[in-house]
């Protein structure tokens, strides 16, 4: 067996044993990371049967894989690096999955080059929300397990932000993607506490917030989240929301 596949094996055992020890029975996809490796060393991977690869340049990424995703059409390709707009089309070509969406200009881009060639790309989690409201909107949330003094140490501002994302003037739909992507980069990026600001909606035709309901009812459903609150005074207060992401110390 080959060193590479040899590898890749330990990796899953050593994932499967922490997920047993903690009664977690989804087993989460592998990505190889591929990039800056020839196709000589990736290719007993795909051989063994892999079908992830991660890359972090357009072009490196065009070049290596073109040709093998041709042959091998189950391959899926991950962008995991920073996308500049001016490499989105190209991108949008070859990639299955985009992972480093972290503006609303660059997600309003992808969408725009994927309606050109008739191509949707997964977005990951956002796929799962649904869109119904609840008849009371959200204003604190917790999961199941997760302490009453998380939630009070969110609504203090204890936690420190590590990443923010602002989705003013975005309509649904582009909120949605810009969400969902946003929270895998803060994820990858081992952000605990991130703060998403979605606007008072006082320009609003009802003078109410369209976004921060359905924002709220997203988070609610996204397994990443454990625990959200109204955003602290000096954080924004009712026009944005403090998130607590899995990954935090919860007791």
């Amino acid at each position: 067996m080959h060193r590479t596949v040899q590898n890749l094996n330990v990796i899953k055992k050593f994932i499967i044993s922490h997920l047993e020890d903690q009664s977690i029975n989804k087993i989460p996809k592998i990505i190889a990371v591929s990039k800056t490796f020839s196709m000589e060393k990736i290719l007993p991977l795909i051989e063994y049967g892999h079908i992830d690869f991660g890359e972090n340049k357009v072009q490196e990424a065009i070049d290596k894989w073109t040709v093998i995703k041709q042959k091998n059409p189950n391959i899926k390709i991950h962008m995991i690096g920073k996308l500049q707009t001016n490499k989105v089309k190209f991108a949008v070509k070859l990639f299955d999955y985009i992972h480093s969406v972290d503006n609303a200009k660059l997600a309003q881009k992808i969408s725009d080059e994927q309606s050109k060639i008739n191509k949707s790309l997964p977005t990951n989690e956002a796929i799962c929300w649904h869109d119904h409201l609840p008849a009371t909107e959200l204003l604190d949330y917790k999961k199941s397990g997760v302490q009453d003094r998380v939630t009070r140490r969110l609504k203090r501002g204890t936690y420190p932000v590590k990443r923010e994302l602002d989705l003013h003037g975005l309509r649904l739909s582009e909120a949605r993607i810009c969400l969902s992507h946003f929270l895998n980069t803060a994820q990858e990026h081992r952000a605990i506490c991130i703060l998403i600001i979605h606007g008072k909606g006082l320009n609003s035709r009802s003078a109410k917030s369209v976004l921060r309901p359905n924002v709220r009812n997203w988070l609610s459903q996204d397994e990443r989240v454990l625990a959200f609150t109204q955003a602290p005074k000096n954080l924004g207060a009712e026009g944005a929301t403090y998130v607590l992401l899995r990954g935090a110390r919860t007791s």
